[in-house]
């Protein structure tokens, strides 16, 4: 039996802090969207490391238990030959729980079999009323990115849960305080799974080091927002830029920021239709 909201947000916490501290916020991120979503979300997360998968398996698991929420696990093993069977054991599976863990194995998910899924989307949204959360591997998450575009756009989240070893000092943090070098042209090279882990690193270094100092500050957060947009995750890059960035910077007194970072939330505005708003 679920308790009160009060109790559930404790358990919550101390679960998250049962992980290691660089899972910390990404913890957080995603026993939220499970918790408060809709009934009915596909959530995508890279984690590598079988160990640290089943740390946080079950950490999620018993929250959700506490929260009153049924949860069972669907391995893709070699039974599940194809994408229609996938689709019947999600059918299944959604059945009897609201959470739904589908543990990947590396090379199951092939470009074809994104596809096949992608022409399935709104028939398994209408029949499996579930949380899905797929835990995959890198290149299987990669491979929805850019082989599927609709079906990436339709996704309700993507969570990375790596050991960063991002346990430094302020001063000695250099590869999480330098930004990403981008070629002359502008273009990111990195790979869309190698930047969710770098927003889960920044986030965890962001979470770990409060009280860093300004200047500090401003350049994973940049990078944080920019990463955030680029992955058409709008509203968080919104809500960053708003909320946390802007802030910092008028805190700096860095008018050409401040500016770059009102056109950032003007790029967004406009992405998402808003455009009135946009050009005030």
């Amino acid at each position: 039996m679920a308790g009160s909201a009060f109790d559930l947000e404790q358990r919550r916490m101390r679960a998250a802090r049962s992980l290691p501290a660089d899972c910390f916020d990404e913890f957080q991120r995603l026993s939220r969207s499970l918790l408060h979503g809709p009934e009915f979300q596909w959530l995508l997360v890279d984690a590598p490391h079988e160990g640290l998968r089943k740390q946080v398996m079950a950490a999620l698991d018993d929250v959700l238990s506490a929260a009153g929420m049924a949860v069972n696990r669907l391995p893709l093993s070699a039974r599940i030959s194809d994408v229609p069977m996938l689709e019947a054991r999600l059918i299944k599976n959604a059945g009897k729980a609201q959470v739904v863990h589908v543990i990947g194995r590396p090379g199951w998910f092939t470009a074809e079999r994104w596809d096949a899924f992608n022409v399935r989307r709104e028939r398994v949204a209408s029949l499996a009323r579930a949380r899905l959360v797929f835990w995959l591997d890198g290149p299987s998450i990669e491979l929805a990115s850019r082989g599927a575009p609709d079906l990436w756009a339709w996704r309700a989240g993507v969570y990375a849960f790596a050991h960063s070893n991002v346990t430094s000092p302020w001063s000695n943090a250099t590869d999480v305080l330098t930004s990403f070098a981008r070629r002359p042209d502008g273009v990111d090279t990195r790979s869309m799974t190698e930047r969710f882990r770098r927003m889960a690193e920044i986030r965890a270094w962001l979470d770990a080091h409060p009280d860093a100092p300004d200047e500090l500050l401003r350049s994973p957060m940049h990078e944080l927002g920019r990463l955030m947009y680029e992955a058409g995750d709008y509203d968080e890059a919104l809500s960053h830029w708003r909320e946390r960035e802007l802030p910092l910077l008028e805190q700096i007194e860095d008018e050409g920021a401040i500016a770059s970072a009102y056109g950032q939330i003007a790029d967004v505005l406009q992405a998402r239709g808003d455009l009135e708003e946009a050009l005030r």
